[in-house]
Formats: C-alpha cells, sequence, structure tokens
C-alpha cells in the first residue's frame, strides 16, 4: 500500500536512508493499524485492487457493481495515516544505530542527541497524528457509505462495541463484544 519512499515524504520532515524503512515495518503496521480500521473485507478489497485506487480520479462502479471514491481514499486519508504508523514502528531504528559494536545514538556535526524523553514524545506525536489521520479515513468511509450505500458496502459499519469484565483468579479479564449496525452479535 505504501513505499519507503512514501513514508519518508509523507511522514518525515527531513531527508532519511529509505533504507532504515524496512518492508516488514510496512507491513506490520499495515495489518496491525490500517486493516483492522478498513474491517477485513474492505481490506482484502483495496489490497486485491491496489492499482485501481491509485490510478482513477472519480467515483467509478467496479466489474462486481461496487462504488469506489478512487484517489481520495489511498492519496489522501489511508497512505498519510499508514506513513505516521510507520514512522511511529520504525521510530528506534530511525533514532538509533545498532551495530555489531553495540547500540549508539544518531548524531550529526554540531547537534546534540536527543533526550529519551524528547524520543518518546517523538513517537508519541507520530501515534496521536496517525491516530487522527486514521479517525478521519474511518468518517470520510462511513459518510460515503451514508450517502450513497454502493459505496465502501464492504465496510463492516461496528456502531457499538461493548466491553464486558470479568475477574478470574484476582485478574480483570476484559471481554469486548462487537455489535454491527444491524445489531447482530458478533
Amino acid at each position: 500500500m505504501i513505499t519507503a519512499a512514501q513514508v519518508i515524504s509523507l511522514a518525515f520532515n527531513r531527508e532519511i536512508d529509505d533504507v532504515q524503512l524496512k518492508d516488514s515495518q510496512i507491513t506490520a503496521a499495515e495489518f496491525d493499524f490500517i486493516r483492522p480500521a478498513l474491517t477485513e473485507n474492505l481490506y482484502e478489497y483495496v489490497v486485491q485492487n491496489i492499482s485501481t485506487f491509485d490510478t482513477i480520479d472519480s467515483d467509478i462502479t467496479a466489474s462486481d457493481s461496487r462504488v469506489i471514491t478512487g484517489k481520495k481514499l489511498m492519496t489522501d486519508l489511508l497512505r498519510p495515516a499508514l506513513a505516521y504508523f510507520v514512522k511511529y514502528l520504525s521510530a528506534e531504528d530511525v533514532l538509533n544505530d545498532i551495530s555489531n559494536r553495540g547500540g549508539f545514538n544518531q548524531q550529526a556535526q554540531d547537534a546534540s542527541v536527543m533526550s529519551n524523553d524528547s524520543k518518546q514524545n517523538w513517537k508519541e506525536t507520530a501515534l496521536k497524528t496517525a491516530n487522527i489521520l486514521l479517525n478521519q479515513m474511518i468518517d470520510y468511509i462511513k459518510k460515503q457509505h451514508d450517502n450513497n450505500v454502493s459505496k465502501y458496502d464492504l465496510y463492516n459499519n461496528f456502531t457499538s462495541i461493548k466491553p464486558e469484565s470479568e475477574i478470574i483468579g484476582g485478574i480483570l479479564i476484559n471481554e469486548t463484544i462487537i455489535t454491527k449496525k444491524e445489531d447482530e452479535t458478533y
């Protein structure tokens, strides 16, 4: 869904070496953050039709009668959120250098090393930005679907999540029951 170069241009304020962003980090961010937000069916559809989402500017009706909204979902919403999730997951690799001699802080000439608090703030800011962008994407999908039910009909629009708690052996166990819009319990 995104390349290391796209992550750098969307989420970093300076050029970094794209080898610091591993494909495995990109895949992990996509799987851990984007996939649950899109829900399984829409996620699979986007992955299988990525070239369509990348090239079509306006609404189109796909061969299976689904209406999708072209580039806006990928370019303006999904990729920026994914880029910041990758930034969050790759923070340790970007901010530190690990070699056969041990771990070192990255440092430029005439620059001071970031404190651990600054590094933590950097990560938290990346995560907060990613979550804001992800929520914008989800809102967009929901609004598109509400305005035209054939748009994003693969999106499972869950309206309520009911936590249930149980104490077992002195440990609080939380279980989440997800309720679909039609009030079906899954």
